[in-house]
């Protein structure tokens, strides 16, 4: 039927309106009707219901932060299956939802897929702080009545001590420690980021300081 004639309508998102086979780039959900028309001037006519499916149907969270040694399970959405790229850090990189330990600052990208077949893609990164550092003796003995000012050098810039008996403040870095029995202080230190590491000192009294005075001359 080549001497037929055809006439497509709507023509806007077609490559010809006027060609038997034509090509349809999907933009909107809507009909195109095809009109055929013979030498004699017979008409016909059809039409197709076209659904264009939405474009960015994945989301994830673009960003995410992380302390060294920090783990979590990132969760996309709106795909039945992932490709994730590059796979470093990744428990997988064909998961629905990998678990991600990053060492260093990484971004991704992830190419989901429906359950139509649509493709699209996202994007993430994992921005990986400073960790939490401080160093201080692991022990100090004093004498009874004497005292010691526990001063450790660290990034952090929140602190806790426990117990907090003995000290000349709980949230400070640097208290002077004056216990009246052996005691071992736990510091719980916290950089602005968030990245939190705990340490301990012992100070030990020495019990067997005693002074003998004589009561006769």
């Amino acid at each position: 039927y080549n001497a037929y004639s055809y006439s497509w309508a709507p023509a806007t998102n077609l490559n010809s309106s006027t060609d038997r086979s034509v090509i349809l780039t999907g933009v909107d959900t809507g009909m195109v009707v095809v009109t055929v028309t013979t030498p004699a001037g017979c008409k016909g006519a059809d039409s197709v219901e076209i659904a264009v499916l939405p474009a960015n149907f994945a989301a994830i969270e673009p960003e995410m932060n992380f302390c060294p040694h920090d783990s979590a399970i990132l969760m996309p959405t709106g795909g039945v299956s992932y490709h994730w790229t590059p796979a470093m850090y990744l428990s997988s990189d064909k998961a629905a939802q990998p678990v991600i330990k990053p060492i260093t600052d990484q971004s991704y990208t992830i190419v989901a897929t429906n359950n139509y077949g649509c493709r699209d893609t996202i994007y993430f990164d994992a921005k990986v702080y400073p960790g939490a550092v401080f160093n201080m003796t692991d022990s100090v003995r004093l004498f009874p009545g004497e005292s010691y000012q526990i001063d450790p050098q660290t990034n952090c810039t929140q602190f806790s001590w426990t117990p907090s008996g003995g000290l000349s403040g709980k949230f400070i870095a640097n208290p002077v420690a004056t216990p009246e029995v052996s005691t071992r202080y736990i510091l719980t230190a916290s950089t602005e980021d968030g990245c939190v590491a705990v340490d301990s000192i012992r100070i030990n009294l020495n019990d067997n300081a005693l002074v003998d005075v004589p009561n006769a001359f």
